[in-house]
């Protein structure tokens, strides 16, 4: 507990020196305060349910100062394997797809 409200305190003072950007306030402020509220599934904001995807396939693909990065092929085993329950499934099997056709497209 002591983590997280540190990180929410890091957060909110970043955000409340960033006013210029509104829309970037507000979809922050909605993915650090859906977990205290306890909010799940449709409840949670569509933009924060993306994100949350979006963001943790990016952190697994991406060597970290804690961690070596991991393939592609892993990362989306986890989304797959998480979907239902940390990330809504509706949003990851669009992410696959848009994923498996951007492979597609690209030569």
């Amino acid at each position: 507990m002591y983590f997280f409200n540190r990180c929410k305190h890091h957060i909110n003072t970043i955000l409340n020196s960033c006013k210029c950007f509104s829309r970037s306030i507000v979809l922050l402020s909605s993915i650090i305060n859906f977990y205290p509220c306890e909010l799940s599934e449709e409840n949670i904001p569509l933009l924060c349910r993306i994100v949350c995807v979006v963001d943790a396939y990016d952190a697994m693909t991406s060597d970290r100062v804690y961690s070596d990065a991991v393939s592609s092929e892993q990362a989306l085993i986890e989304l797959i394997e998480h979907a239902g329950t940390q990330f809504d499934p509706h949003i990851v099997d669009i992410f696959l797809q848009v994923l498996n056709d951007a492979r597609v497209l690209l030569p």
